[in-house]
C-alpha cells in the first residue's frame, strides 16, 4: 500500500461517515505477525468518532481493496 492508496481510501471512507471528525490516522505494514497473514495495521485518531466503528472500518477496508 501507498500513501496515495491509503490517503484516498481513508477519504472514500470519510465521505460515508459525515460525523466523523479525523485527528490523524497512520498506517504500518506488519510483514511478519505472530498469527496469520502479513497485514496493514491502521492507528486512527477520532476528535469525532464513528456512529458505528465496525461499519466504519469494513467501508475503510473495502475502499483500500477498491
Amino acid at each position: 500500500m501507498i500513501g496515495e492508496e491509503v490517503e484516498k481510501a481513508m477519504k472514500f471512507t470519510m465521505q460515508k461517515f459525515p460525523e466523523v471528525e479525523l485527528v490523524e490516522f497512520t498506517v504500518a505494514p506488519n510483514v511478519a505477525p505472530a498469527e496469520g497473514m502479513p497485514h496493514h495495521e491502521w492507528l486512527i485518531e477520532f476528535s469525532n468518532p464513528p456512529k458505528d466503528p465496525v461499519a466504519f472500518r469494513w467501508s475503510l477496508i473495502i475502499n483500500c481493496a477498491n
